[in-house]
């Protein structure tokens, strides 16, 4: 089950920005993005980066992530070995005191975790990149934003 999420307040702020919902019900959900044949060659690149939090409960450590290069995946690797996949940090845009003013925008910080591009082999012609969610972290709400081939 997906959906997306407005982690911003309007189109003014450049950090304002949409990010994906999703919660896998049952073993092997995963989420794909396709990759346009035009910027499939990911060797300028050292990294996929994204952004990723997780709503509720303890940080998930059954998420992985595979590339498809020409036709064939990778083998999943393991976000968690990269950084935590803790809750997002709420992060108030107007405070008083230590709290928030009543109603006061509020946004949603997650923090970003860098792969090696070089955990997944041969990147040359990545087709899709795809997050796997297994074992204990099903049933949990997680947020992407910001998914990327980074250096």
């Amino acid at each position: 089950m997906w959906d997306t999420l407005n982690l911003g307040l309007d189109n003014s702020n450049a950090h304002d920005t949409l990010a994906l919902s999703i919660q896998s019900e049952g073993e092997n959900g995963w989420v794909q993005w396709n990759i346009p044949w035009w910027k499939s060659n990911a060797t300028a690149f050292d990294w996929l980066s994204l952004r990723i939090g997780q709503r509720a409960g303890t940080p998930a450590a059954d998420i992985s992530v595979q590339l498809l290069n020409y036709n064939v995946w990778s083998a999943p690797v393991n976000l968690s070995d990269f950084g935590p996949i803790a809750q997002p940090v709420t992060v108030c845009l107007e405070t008083k005191g230590t709290g928030c003013f009543a109603g006061a925008p509020a946004m949603e910080n997650m923090s970003t975790i860098h792969v090696p591009l070089s955990e997944f082999g041969f990147h040359n012609n990545v087709r899709a990149v795809r997050i796997r969610i297994d074992g204990e972290s099903i049933d949990e709400e997680y947020l992407i934003d910001n998914l990327a081939f980074t250096d």
